[in-house]
């Protein structure tokens, strides 16, 4: 592509020494102002999580930016689905139950950035694919740099769940989260159901969007808290279920293509002053929203890198390459480098890459 490829740095195990080298090799007093208050953003979890980000990474990660003159505080928004991070003090208080609280990170706050959800700014994007428009979460928009601490796995929309959806929907609000998700609405053709419930069990909220009314062995489907993900379309053996998105696409790649739209408003807005390291295991089939789902992986280490496009591909190729196939794909059924290319193509990174092992 002409220019020089970017630089994503691979540590194969994930201990202290090896972040504190990773860290030091994305050179971030050259990328962020001079005591810039700097966004460390991550998913801190739901009650049931189990392979989230540790806490003492984090820790670590805030410490160093201290060591650095800036100012960090430890921040993510909150979930547009009923749980434990459905509104700021709910979240809070999830966050401290999985070690995330202002005493044990240094003395920096924990921050929801978008309050209860309706906390935002509104940029308007010229170059984009799918949506023009994109609610930032309040103290992200308002920041003047971020780390993105990111564990990577799977995803049941998006396919994969790196860096880019880290920011894509983890740092916009609550209703950017709705505009985001909201690509089509499945169509259910009750005649054909057998009420076999795969399509429950692949349900990113089970037993909330989707039930078997047991009586009538058929599905019942509550429109109010589906996310559009796709899943139960893709798993039905009936033909039962269909999607109508105005347009004829696949909803997941309308899905990726708005991650991108996001992550590049936020990437605008913060002047391309972003890093991020992704913790490359544990890498179960599903999101960390959703209850720990099966591990689909063999753990492959940890990557660094200031191009969000270059650390998820070189992230996705890792996983593959330790499966020895692309399991992403044969896990999730979609195709989830889509969003890979699509924050290329809106300016966001590359996919082509200079791997170095520290």
């Amino acid at each position: 592509m002409g220019a020089e490829k970017p630089e994503v740095f691979f540590a194969p195990r994930e201990d202290l020494e090896s972040f504190d080298k990773l860290f030091a090799s994305l050179r971030l007093p050259e990328l962020f102002p001079a005591g810039g208050r700097i966004a460390v953003k991550l998913h801190m979890g739901e009650t049931y999580s189990k392979y989230i980000v540790k806490p003492v990474f984090v820790a670590r990660a805030v410490e160093l930016l201290q060591q650095r003159g800036f100012v960090p505080f430890v921040t993510d928004t909150t979930a547009i689905y009923p749980g434990g991070r459905e509104n700021e003090k709910l979240y809070l208080k999830t966050a401290a139950g999985n070690g995330f609280t202002s005493g044990k990170m240094h003395g920096a706050k924990i921050v929801i950035a978008d309050g209860d959800g309706e906390k935002e700014v509104l940029h308007l994007l010229k170059k984009f694919l799918s949506l023009n428009q994109i609610r930032i979460a309040w103290e992200i928009a308002n920041c003047d740099g971020m780390l993105l601490l990111t564990h990577f796995k799977g995803h049941p929309q998006a396919g994969v769940g790196g860096a880019i959806k880290n920011v894509g929907m983890g740092c916009v609000s609550k209703k950017g989260k709705e505009e985001i998700h909201n690509v089509a609405s499945p169509k259910f053709d009750i005649e054909k159901c057998t009420g076999c419930g795969a399509c429950v069990e692949v349900c990113p909220f089970t037993k909330k969007a989707l039930r078997i009314d047991e009586s009538k062995k058929i599905v019942v489907f509550d429109e109010r808290r589906c996310v559009s993900c796709g899943s139960c379309y893709r798993v039905c053996k009936n033909d039962v279920i269909s999607f109508d998105n105005g347009g004829g696409q696949d909803p997941s790649i309308t899905l990726q293509n708005r991650l991108a739209d996001a992550t590049r408003a936020v990437h605008e807005r913060l002047s391309g002053r972003i890093a991020g390291i992704n913790f490359i295991r544990d890498i179960t089939k599903y999101c960390d929203c959703c209850k720990p789902s099966k591990i689909i992986a063999p753990d492959v280490g940890m990557m660094a890198s200031r191009d969000l496009v270059a650390l998820d591909q070189a992230s996705c190729d890792s996983v593959k390459s330790a499966a020895g196939r692309d399991i992403f794909l044969e896990e999730t059924t979609v195709e989830g480098e889509v969003q890979m290319s699509s924050a290329q193509a809106l300016g966001v990174g590359r996919r082509d890459y200079e791997l170095k092992k520290i």
